[in-house]
């Protein structure tokens, strides 16, 4: 009788392929990732601002200096001041809170200006097409608005990193000052700001941010980690106080 082929491998080679896969596994988990995009942001006062996003999603905001920066970490953002004293790490949640304690009526003030303003102030319109850095884009502008800036967004796979980290950290930043806007108002701006991404990653902002370049880059995980342990809510809130005295 003639035997049919068979298509399973040897017990051999079966131990063979394991340990390749066990290996190029092994070296995945051993071997730091480093991937990333880095963008950078042209600001109205002349001043530039640099967004740099790891694999993870994490990302870094600041300028070139590195004295104040901050890190968007697993979906919580984190202000961090490097000078003689130290590094100083302060959660945004923990700098509203301790603004709410120190600067109490400055803050009830903004609050009713804030709460003035109708979910239609913030809804988007089409407003043709502009092309930034050489990249074409899709302009938008205020409905109901005077305001003059136009928002310009792309679709670009390229810049999707960049877009996702910005979302997350204007997302994390009005959570974190829902305690001094008030809940509802944080979700309402919060629904505006994911309409807003949802269109794409901005070439330019309303408040006049302009992309100059973006490039695939380095961006080892440490860089997007949190340097120290970060302040208590009480240190945060003696850290403001000291601030606004001068001391």
């Amino acid at each position: 009788m003639q035997r049919l082929p068979t298509a399973l491998p040897h017990r051999t080679e079966l131990r063979s392929l394991k340990m390749r896969i066990l290996f190029l596994a092994l070296c995945l988990i051993a071997t730091p990732a480093h991937a990333g995009t880095r963008a950078t942001y042209l600001r109205p006062d002349g001043g530039s601002t640099i967004i740099e996003v790891a694999d993870s999603g994490d990302a870094r905001i600041g300028q070139a200096n590195d004295v104040e920066y901050g890190l968007l970490v697993n979906g919580r953002f984190y202000m961090i001041e490097a000078g003689r004293d130290g590094t100083f790490v302060m959660s945004l949640n923990d700098i509203a809170e301790a603004a709410g304690l120190v600067l109490p009526r400055e803050f009830g003030r903004l609050r009713k200006s804030l709460r003035a303003l109708s979910a239609a102030e913030s809804n988007l319109e089409s407003d043709g097409t502009e092309t930034v850095a050489g990249r074409p884009g899709y302009r938008f502008r205020m409905k109901h608005s005077d305001i003059v800036e136009r928002l310009v967004v792309s679709d670009d796979p390229a810049l999707r990193p960049v877009g996702a980290a910005m979302e997350g950290i204007a997302v994390a930043s009005v959570a974190a000052m829902g305690a001094l806007f008030g809940d509802e108002m944080s979700s309402e701006v919060i629904q505006h700001i994911r309409d807003m991404f949802a269109r794409g990653a901005p070439l330019k902002t309303f408040d006049g941010w302009t992309l100059a370049t973006v490039e695939d880059a380095e961006v080892p995980r440490d860089r997007v980690a949190l340097p120290e342990m970060p302040l208590s809510a009480d240190e945060v809130t003696q850290r403001l106080r000291t601030k606004r005295s001068g001391s």
